[in-house]
């Protein structure tokens, strides 16, 4: 929030430089905002390096215990998924906060794509880019929103199905911007949490891909999608998972 001087605060007129004096809020509320959004980088930082990483820790300590524990008893292993699972839960919740400081971010697009691949690949995702078409300006409303999408469903791949191989797919149509996002479900076992997010339970075991629709993450997809008129597709497919989206170039791209 910007916080203005009280109505009074201006009082003494300044008669001298009046267009000096005009410009002077607008530089003001620009160093204001860069400040915010430096404090909320930094900010999201601390929780996604500190908060996450030890929930992390914690997550798959308590599923290797699971795996590993083939004879506990019943009262131990309730306990240990129940750790599991908060564990999971704090750590979705936290990428929701730490989505929700950076959702200001006026540089993020499609622009920095290269940026998401490079990070999802350092947390041992592999991830492999295909780009048709002719890449065109977007606006920024259009490149946001697919950033965040892209950007959401690698957090997902990592979150429910560490390891997979992971493709992003690009297309730019004639009158569409077509992106599909699609892993294999191929899960490695138990391994460090990719993102953010815990080690998923094998398929047929735990849940992962009949279960990934229903997060706050594909919601907000869809609200960022319908927003723009668009469409998208979500859903298992081969054994992993395909969100596929078709979203209209708005008024401001170019031709």
């Amino acid at each position: 929030m910007v916080m203005k001087a009280p109505a009074d605060a201006r009082a003494v007129p300044v008669l001298a430089e009046p267009r000096a004096a005009e410009a002077e809020p607008s530089a003001l509320d620009r160093v204001r905002r860069a400040a915010a959004a430096r404090e909320r980088d930094r900010i999201a930082r601390e929780l996604h390096d500190v908060v996450t990483h030890h929930m992390s820790v914690i997550a798959v300590q308590a599923t290797a215990a699971l795996v590993d524990g083939t004879a506990l008893p019943d009262a131990a292993r309730r306990t240990l998924e129940t750790v599991r699972d908060t564990a999971r839960e704090a750590l979705s919740e936290t990428r929701i906060v730490v989505g929700r400081l950076r959702r200001d971010d006026e540089t993020a697009g499609l622009g920095r794509l290269d940026d998401l691949v490079r990070a999802a690949r350092r947390g041992g995702l592999p991830v492999s880019t295909v780009v048709t078409g002719t890449p065109r300006p977007l606006d920024p409303r259009t490149s946001l929103a697919a950033y965040r999408i892209v950007q959401e469903s690698l957090g997902n791949a990592a979150r429910y199905a560490p390891g997979a191989r992971v493709i992003v797919e690009i297309r730019y149509g004639p009158g569409t911007l077509a992106l599909s996002i699609t892993d294999d479900g191929a899960l490695a076992a138990p391994a460090a949490p990719r993102g953010g997010g815990a080690p998923a339970a094998p398929r047929g075991g735990g849940a992962p891909a009949a279960t990934r629709g229903g997060g706050n993450g594909l919601v907000g997809m869809c609200e960022r999608v319908t927003m723009l008129g668009g469409a998208i597709e979500a859903g298992p497919r081969g054994g992993g998972w395909s969100i596929v989206v078709h979203l209209p170039y708005g008024p401001h791209d170019a031709s």
